[in-house]
């Protein structure tokens, strides 16, 4: 019953141990948030299979807050040792205007984050490449290509904003960071990794580590009394920075050019391809969704309709609740086993749910509401394949329903009258 589990792992932050909770007292401090707000953070939940909620772990820090939740112990690394990786999530909230995830990087991760609300301004170590190659031939001048940035290729940043249903995707080790530029809402983003267990570099950590001769250096500092003498914070980690001081948001402040990490129109309705079945179920497929070890979907279940049975073939999809009614939401997934005790669980669908559909498992949702049911459907796998019940049934011959059900073939004949065929 564990593969249904979706567990919160305390250790997935980061790589270093602790987490700062304040900063020092000459520091910039969210004790008196920019904005009012009864919520402090969107939950990011977890069900398993006996229906049962559990609390996830919630780290705050000077300028908001993360919440994660992992497979953790649970993963079956036997049966899945050939199989994707499994993805673990956290949700970012930003607190303030200016509010900042501190620069970083992550060495066993790639990363994708969709922007829930708010508006973000996201800034990335571009993709090394040479333009204007000239291929002795001339028609390829304007054509640019990947190259290997060793040994130091210069390397800019391309800075781009994101609005929600936008999203950005970072390959392991590139720097990147995020910051609130909505004056009146917070900044929640939902980040989905490849890993079961993150490990992460914060820039100002690093720089740290280093003796100051060497920071100076870098930098083009005189001395390393001269760099000692700027004061620069070096002590644990911040995670999520208050804005400083004198902050003016500027949303403004991008680069005009090409923005490879980022994608748009996740949550764009006019993209959306309804079920061939019609049965009110409508999901956005747009190829940007499609990057390395990752596909993720949106969907929208109209009232009274459903997502029928189905698995999926070659990953795991991890689905979360963006917007679904109190009540008259439910999940169902069928148990693997083949005997007396076999069963279904079904549990309901709250906003902030996250959920699982391993591999192969038998999944379905309905909408029993009057609210329409929006999801976000992440997979461990760059190139989905989902099979329905329905269609895996219904193509049989007669023979081999009638011994697959230990029937007559009159009883399939009624069978597949029902079915419309």
């Amino acid at each position: 019953m564990s593969t249904y589990l979706l567990n919160i792992c305390i250790g997935a932050l980061v790589s270093t141990q602790g987490f700062a909770q304040t900063l020092p007292s000459d520091q910039p401090s969210d004790q008196e948030p920019i904005r009012e707000t009864n919520k402090q953070y969107i939950e990011l939940l977890t069900e398993n299979y006996n229906s049962d909620i559990n609390q996830t772990y919630w780290s705050n820090f000077n300028g908001g807050g993360l919440t994660w939740s992992n497979h953790g112990d649970d993963w079956d690394w036997e049966r899945n040792q050939n199989l994707n990786k499994p993805l673990i999530f956290g949700l970012a909230n930003l607190t303030a205007d200016g509010g900042l995830r501190t620069p970083h990087w992550h060495d066993n991760a790639d990363e994708y984050t969709i922007i829930l609300q708010g508006q973000a301004r996201v800034s990335v170590t571009k993709v090394p490449r040479v333009t204007n190659i000239d291929f002795s031939e001339g028609d390829y001048r304007s054509k640019d290509r990947k190259i290997a940035s060793i040994p130091g290729t210069m390397r800019d940043t391309e800075t781009f904003i994101l609005n929600p249903g936008d999203a950005f995707y970072i390959p392991r080790g590139y720097s990147h960071f995020f910051e609130s530029v909505d004056p009146d809402q917070y900044l929640y983003a939902l980040a989905a990794f490849d890993t079961i267990d993150l490990s992460t570099f914060d820039a100002p950590q690093v720089m740290a580590n280093f003796n100051p001769s060497i920071m100076a250096r870098t930098f083009n500092i005189a001395n390393a009394s001269a760099y000692e003498d700027l004061g620069l914070y070096n002590g644990s980690r911040t995670v999520i920075d208050s804005p400083h001081p004198d902050f003016t948001n500027n949303p403004d402040d991008v680069t005009p050019d090409e923005t490879e990490h980022k994608i748009t129109g996740l949550f764009d309705t006019e993209t959306m391809q309804p079920h061939p079945r019609d049965n009110g179920t409508t999901t956005s497929t747009n190829p940007q969704n499609q990057v390395d070890n990752f596909f993720v979907a949106y969907t929208e279940v109209a009232p009274g309709s459903w997502i029928e049975p189905y698995w999926v073939d070659n990953g795991d999809e991890y689905t979360y609740v963006l917007e679904s009614s109190p009540s008259n939401v439910t999940m169902s997934i069928a148990d693997q086993k083949r005997d007396e005790s076999s069963d279904s669980t079904e549990f309901e669908l709250k906003s902030g749910l996250m959920t699982l559909c391993t591999q192969g498992y038998t999944c379905t949702i309905q909408n029993d509401s009057n609210e329409t049911l929006k999801l976000v459907r992440f997979y461990n796998t760059e190139k989905p394949s989902i099979t329905q019940l329905y269609d895996s049934i219904v193509g049989l011959n007669k023979d081999s329903l009638a011994t697959m059900f230990y029937t007559d073939i009159e009883g399939i004949d009624q069978f597949l009258e029902n079915t419309g065929l």
